[in-house]
Protein backbone atom coordinates (compact mmCIF):
# COMPACT_ATOMS: atom_id res chain seq x y z
CA UNK A 1 0.00 0.00 0.00
CA UNK A 2 1.31 3.42 -0.93
CA UNK A 3 1.66 6.09 1.75
CA UNK A 4 -0.86 8.43 0.09
CA UNK A 5 -3.42 5.61 0.16
CA UNK A 6 -2.69 4.87 3.79
CA UNK A 7 -2.96 8.56 4.68
CA UNK A 8 -6.58 8.55 3.48
CA UNK A 9 -7.56 5.68 5.78
CA UNK A 10 -9.04 6.22 9.22
CA UNK A 11 -9.84 4.15 12.27
CA UNK A 12 -10.12 0.41 11.72
CA UNK A 13 -8.98 0.63 8.10
CA UNK A 14 -5.76 2.39 9.14
CA UNK A 15 -5.26 -0.13 11.95
CA UNK A 16 -5.68 -3.00 9.47
CA UNK A 17 -3.18 -1.43 7.05
CA UNK A 18 -0.63 -0.95 9.84
CA UNK A 19 -1.23 -4.54 11.00
CA UNK A 20 -0.56 -5.76 7.46
CA UNK A 21 2.76 -3.88 7.41
CA UNK A 22 3.63 -5.38 10.79
CA UNK A 23 2.79 -8.90 9.60
CA UNK A 24 5.04 -8.46 6.55
CA UNK A 25 7.79 -6.78 8.63
CA UNK A 26 7.50 -3.57 6.61
CA UNK A 27 10.07 -1.71 8.71
CA UNK A 28 10.95 0.84 6.01
CA UNK A 29 7.33 1.62 5.25
CA UNK A 30 6.44 1.98 8.92
CA UNK A 31 9.43 4.27 9.49
CA UNK A 32 8.26 6.43 6.55
CA UNK A 33 4.81 6.68 8.14
CA UNK A 34 6.38 7.79 11.43
CA UNK A 35 8.37 10.49 9.62
CA UNK A 36 5.63 11.76 7.34
CA UNK A 37 2.28 10.59 8.61
CA UNK A 38 -0.25 12.43 10.72
CA UNK A 39 0.35 12.19 14.47
CA UNK A 40 -2.21 9.45 15.17
CA UNK A 41 -1.10 7.26 12.26
CA UNK A 42 2.57 7.81 13.16
CA UNK A 43 1.84 6.59 16.68
CA UNK A 44 0.33 3.37 15.34
CA UNK A 45 3.40 2.90 13.14
CA UNK A 46 5.73 3.37 16.13
CA UNK A 47 3.82 0.69 18.04
CA UNK A 48 3.98 -1.53 14.95
CA UNK A 49 7.77 -1.23 14.79
CA UNK A 50 8.01 -2.20 18.45
CA UNK A 51 5.77 -5.19 17.79
CA UNK A 52 7.97 -6.35 14.92
CA UNK A 53 11.02 -6.17 17.19
CA UNK A 54 14.40 -7.45 16.10
CA UNK A 55 17.52 -5.61 15.09
CA UNK A 56 16.14 -3.87 11.99
CA UNK A 57 13.04 -2.50 13.73
CA UNK A 58 15.03 -1.48 16.82
CA UNK A 59 17.57 0.34 14.64
CA UNK A 60 14.77 2.15 12.82
CA UNK A 61 13.19 3.15 16.14
CA UNK A 62 16.52 4.42 17.47
CA UNK A 63 17.05 6.45 14.29
CA UNK A 64 13.53 7.91 14.57
CA UNK A 65 14.13 8.76 18.23
CA UNK A 66 17.37 10.53 17.37
CA UNK A 67 15.51 12.53 14.71
CA UNK A 68 12.78 13.40 17.22
CA UNK A 69 15.19 14.76 19.82
CA UNK A 70 17.19 16.67 17.19
CA UNK A 71 14.22 18.72 15.95
CA UNK A 72 14.12 22.22 17.42
CA UNK A 73 11.13 22.64 19.74
CA UNK A 74 8.43 25.23 19.29
CA UNK A 75 7.47 25.77 22.89
CA UNK A 76 3.78 25.92 23.65
CA UNK A 77 2.72 24.93 20.17
CA UNK A 78 0.66 21.95 19.13
CA UNK A 79 3.68 20.68 17.22
CA UNK A 80 5.71 20.68 20.44
CA UNK A 81 3.07 18.67 22.25
CA UNK A 82 2.98 16.15 19.39
CA UNK A 83 6.78 16.04 19.29
CA UNK A 84 7.01 15.29 23.00
CA UNK A 85 4.31 12.64 22.72
CA UNK A 86 6.08 11.03 19.75
CA UNK A 87 9.39 11.14 21.61
CA UNK A 88 7.91 9.41 24.69
CA UNK A 89 6.27 6.78 22.50
CA UNK A 90 9.52 6.17 20.63
CA UNK A 91 11.45 5.75 23.90
CA UNK A 92 8.92 3.17 25.13
CA UNK A 93 8.99 1.38 21.78
CA UNK A 94 12.80 1.26 21.59
CA UNK A 95 12.83 -0.19 25.11
CA UNK A 96 10.21 -2.75 24.13
CA UNK A 97 12.02 -3.74 20.93
CA UNK A 98 15.36 -4.08 22.76
CA UNK A 99 13.86 -5.78 25.83
CA UNK A 100 15.15 -3.16 28.26
CA UNK A 101 13.59 -0.69 30.65
CA UNK A 102 13.06 2.86 29.40
CA UNK A 103 15.01 5.62 31.11
CA UNK A 104 13.56 6.85 34.38
CA UNK A 105 13.56 10.48 33.24
CA UNK A 106 12.90 12.19 29.99
CA UNK A 107 15.65 14.77 29.72
CA UNK A 108 17.53 15.03 26.44
CA UNK A 109 20.71 13.83 28.20
CA UNK A 110 18.97 10.76 29.65
CA UNK A 111 17.44 9.92 26.29
CA UNK A 112 20.80 10.33 24.55
CA UNK A 113 22.40 7.97 27.09
CA UNK A 114 19.54 5.52 26.58
CA UNK A 115 20.03 5.60 22.80
CA UNK A 116 23.75 4.97 23.22
CA UNK A 117 23.16 2.03 25.55
CA UNK A 118 20.67 0.54 23.08
CA UNK A 119 23.14 0.88 20.21
CA UNK A 120 25.71 -1.08 22.23
CA UNK A 121 23.36 -4.06 22.64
Amino acid sequence: MRFDELDELHGEDADAAIAELVSTSGVGELADIVRSGPHQLAGRAIDGLAEIGGAEAASALIELLEEAIARPPRWGSEQEIERESRQRRLVRSVARARGVAPPAGGTQEEIAEFIESCRER
